[in-house]
């Protein structure tokens, strides 16, 4: 009986010695209720915290920011260079809940910026910025995207003006059936001119059938003369290139003209004052290399006449002097000398300036017109020329003598 008090009595004391340490393990002490609640609450907001699906979530007041930003505006076409009357598309891949926003002042565009409905078109020459924007639901406006348009014009097509080679000689060239493309015949070369209505550029031009480019091709400028002197039928290809991004090239224009070898002249035929003193010095300076000197003397004054007289010998069948009109330039030559006083000594120094002016130079031109009347009254059986313009110098001074003095 003693026994089984004396067990009862161990197992009550270890269950009250187990049941203490089990409080302590939990967190919660025994010595007072105020630290026990402490505890308990600490402990209870642990759980909470790590109790899932209970945590208390917090609410971004600036959801927006965190938008993916909406896709930048697409220009058609994109920035450059055009010609004037030019449209340009602006628009978005984001749907059509997505709108377009632009603006052409320079400013940065927003949401609340112009939206784009039709097509943007300019109002002339100049340079516009366009810049564009993109705004869509949920989305961040796009960044923007700018495209600058230069607009300009087509430049004015070159026209050419054709002139003779030698102005003195207005024969030279034939006109007659010239219209806006055809510049019309000239001997021995031509003198073109080309113009355009665009400033600030350059022009080009080609005569072996290739269009002119920026890269190919006679260049030359506004009004600036060029001389061209091939024999042939040609086609100018001419282009007018503005510098500077000015403007656009033009259309190409395509002129023609005919170019041929002078024709000889005749014996005494009809010149220009000018031609006839550029005869006379040319004849001149022939001479003196071909007798080698500088300064000729009496006894060369008949050939220098004979040359002056008949400046294209042989080139055609009347590019001759026949033994009866050598015979009369003879006696005419005997004359001057007399005249003149250039008989007396074959030393005298006949210098150009003495033959190609004052009554030397009218004796010989008076003589050229004198043998041209002369020869067609030998051929036609009259000493009357047809009309037409003759050098009509005044009196010359001297008398012609023989058959030339009747004329």
């Amino acid at each position: 009986m003693r026994l089984q008090l004396l067990f009862l009595l161990l197992l009550v004391t270890s269950q009250l010695t187990l049941g203490q340490d089990e409080v302590e393990s939990s967190g919660w002490s025994s010595s007072s209720n105020d630290d026990a609640t402490a505890v308990g609450a600490e402990n209870q907001e642990r759980d909470l915290s790590t109790t899932e699906g209970e945590q208390e979530e917090e609410v971004d007041p600036y959801p927006e920011l965190n938008w993916p930003r909406a896709g930048g505006a697409i220009f058609d076409p994109a920035g450059g260079m055009y010609l004037d009357a030019t449209e340009v598309l602006v628009y978005s891949l984001m749907g059509t809940t997505a709108s377009v926003h632009y603006t052409t002042d320079g400013s940065e565009p927003t949401n609340q910026s112009t939206t784009f409905e039709t097509k943007i078109k300019f109002a002339g020459v100049g340079d516009y910025t366009v810049k564009a924007c993109v705004s869509a639901p949920e989305r961040r406006d796009s960044i923007v995207v700018e495209q600058v348009y230069r607009v300009r014009t087509a430049s004015a097509a070159p026209s050419v003006a054709a002139q003779v080679l030698d102005p003195e000689n207005q024969e030279g060239g034939n006109t007659t059936f010239a219209n806006d493309f055809y510049l019309g015949s000239f001997e021995d070369g031509v003198r073109l001119k080309f113009y355009t209505s665009t400033p600030n550029s350059d022009i080009k031009f080609t005569v072996d059938g290739q269009d002119p480019t920026d890269d190919y091709g006679n260049t030359t400028q506004n009004g600036l003369q060029v001389v061209y002197n091939a024999f042939g039928n040609h086609t100018i290809k001419t282009k007018t290139f503005p510098r500077e991004l000015s403007g656009f090239p033009s259309d190409i224009v395509e002129y023609s003209v005919e170019i041929h070898k002078r024709p000889p002249r005749p014996a005494y035929t009809f010149r220009r004052e000018k031609i006839f003193l550029r005869d006379m010095e040319h004849k001149y300076t022939n001479l003196a290399i071909k007798v080698g000197k500088k300064v000729l003397n009496p006894p060369d004054l008949e050939t220098y006449i004979i040359n002056i007289l008949n400046p294209d010998a042989a080139m055609c069948d009347d590019c001759h002097i026949t033994d009866d009109e050598m015979a009369l330039i003879q006696d005419a030559t005997v004359e001057m000398k007399k005249y003149e006083g250039l008989s007396v000594d074959d030393e005298l120094l006949l210098y150009p300036g003495f033959l190609m002016r004052g009554s030397c130079h009218r004796f010989i031109h008076n003589l050229n017109t004198k043998m041209r009347e002369y020869r067609w009254k030998v051929r036609n059986g009259t000493g009357f020329l047809p009309s037409g313009q003759e050098h009509n110098d005044g009196e010359v001074g001297m008398v012609l003598s023989g058959e030339l003095s009747e004329l």
